[in-house]
């Protein structure tokens, strides 16, 4: 059983935080939709409050596509929540290779067959907007993300929390690939790599010989495709970063293969680059067509592997990648220099990395934080600290959380030798077993009811 402790702490940027702070040998990544996804209807109000209007939503009941679907079909296929209009979903298909509809019904049946959600939106005077008008219906892919405190009642003697940063709002995802609730950077778990890094930032990983912080960065990450021959190798990756703010295709060029891939799927195959580059994926370009064993393995779903390079010898267990670093070889880290290195952009741009506005201050901005340490023997150490979001305004003094000063300060405290930031704000919550062991920083009220942030992963401390 895990011994938690919540007390008031004091903290550099001045006053107190109200901080829980708990030791464990091991956390488990999990995927929270696996096992407690968020209906249509529940995942709606959150998405009305973050667009400050009304949206009703309805279910389509999803019929099922003959197995294995072909890739030239992906940009249908993503998990998550899809946001956009029935001509850009039009685009989409086309971009993807699908022929073109002959009319708009034959559209809205394809995506019916693909657990397609509408949302209807309503204006000031509550009048519904018209259905078949297609740039005023939007369209909601639901999929990665579930409730964490519904998970909690299932995992036992531990303590769960949430864990990546995640798309939230839809600017963060304006691509066929992009997906509402997607989450971003290095997920392992039972020794798989369930999604490669994109920006290089920290990350928490298990191997065979205990615990490690690491920077982990795109090109830290080896991606093999399926009956892919070891002489075929990309000739440059593409992910979103600041330093290109305005790019979120891959350039053109002939006698080029870009290859989407989110999470172990490919997503999209583009001849002569112009790939859309996915917020939470990454793009490989290579310069030859694919071996036909690789292409046909691709069209029937077979997944790709990812490797993180460095650790071969010693087999990544588990990993949850959030940032920025906190805490190195028991000191306080250039926070503010480790947020530009990580690519935590203050401004939002159309290539912004997820998430894509982030406070660049170390010491200013307070929210409810979470963060992770090793200990010299070892050990993990957690401390989460209580807010409210930090997209909330006229908070009181005492309920605005902690800088990420303060939280590199707490874990030096509890003995963290190495320590990393996650995923704070509205998303910071902890449950042991349904019962919640600190203040969620976003309660939304609906109906009488009062519910959690939905979020993509946790993690269960034990």
């Amino acid at each position: 059983m895990v011994n938690v402790q919540i007390k008031a702490r004091p903290v550099p940027s001045g006053g107190w935080v109200t901080a829980l702070t708990f030791a464990a040998t091991t956390v488990t990544p999990m995927r929270v939709r696996d096992r407690a996804p968020i209906r249509a209807s529940e995942y709606a109000h959150h998405l009305a409050a973050l667009a400050g209007r009304a949206v009703t939503v309805t279910s389509l009941p999803p019929t099922h596509l003959p197995a294995p679907a072909r890739a030239r079909d992906a940009a249908f296929e993503l998990t998550g929540a899809h946001v956009t209009s029935l001509r850009s979903l039009l685009r989409a298909a086309l971009a993807a290779g699908s022929s073109a509809p002959t009319d708009l019904q034959e559209l809205v049946h394809r995506a019916r067959a693909r657990g397609l959600v509408y949302v209807d939106a309503r204006d000031g005077q509550g009048t519904r907007v018209a259905p078949d008008d297609p740039e005023n219906v939007e369209h909601i892919w639901l999929g990665s993300v579930g409730s964490l405190r519904t998970v909690a009642r299932y995992v036992p003697n531990a303590i769960l929390v949430n864990g990546h940063y995640f798309t939230i709002t839809p600017p963060e995802q304006p691509s066929p690939h992009g997906a509402l609730g997607d989450p971003v950077g290095l997920h392992a778990s039972n020794g798989v790599l369930h999604t490669a890094a994109t920006s290089p930032r920290a990350a928490l990983l298990r191997t065979r010989n205990g615990w490690k912080v690491r920077i982990v960065g795109l090109d830290d990450v080896a991606t093999t495709l399926p009956c892919m021959p070891a002489s075929v190798t990309p000739v440059t990756r593409y992910a979103r970063t600041p330093r290109h703010p305005t790019r979120v295709r891959t350039p053109r060029s002939e006698g080029v293969l870009d290859v989407a891939i989110v999470d172990r799927t490919v997503v999209g195959m583009h001849p002569s680059g112009g790939a859309s580059i996915p917020p939470t994926g990454f793009v490989l370009r290579f310069g030859e067509r694919l071996p036909d064993e690789t292409r046909s393995a691709v069209e029937r779903g077979v997944p790709v592997r990812h490797t993180v390079l460095g650790f071969e010898d010693e087999d990544v267990l588990a990993a949850v990648q959030g940032g920025p670093l906190l805490v190195d070889h028991g000191r306080v880290v250039d926070v503010g220099a480790a947020l530009v290195a990580e690519n935590f952009a203050p401004t939002e741009t159309p290539a912004s990395p997820v998430p894509s506005v982030f406070p660049a201050d170390a010491d200013v901005t307070r929210a409810a934080r979470l963060a992770v340490g090793v200990r010299a023997d070892g050990s993990l150490v957690v401390v989460a600290v209580q807010g409210r979001s930090s997209r909330d305004f006229d908070v009181p003094e005492e309920d605005r959380g902690a800088t990420l000063l303060d939280m590199a300060a707490l874990l030096v405290e509890e003995g963290a030798v190495h320590g990393l930031n996650l995923d704070g704000g509205g998303s910071v919550q902890a449950f042991a077993g349904s019962g919640s062991v600190i203040e969620g920083a976003d309660r939304r009220t609906h109906a009488h009811a009062r519910y959690d942030r939905p979020v993509p992963t946790g993690l269960a401390f034990t």
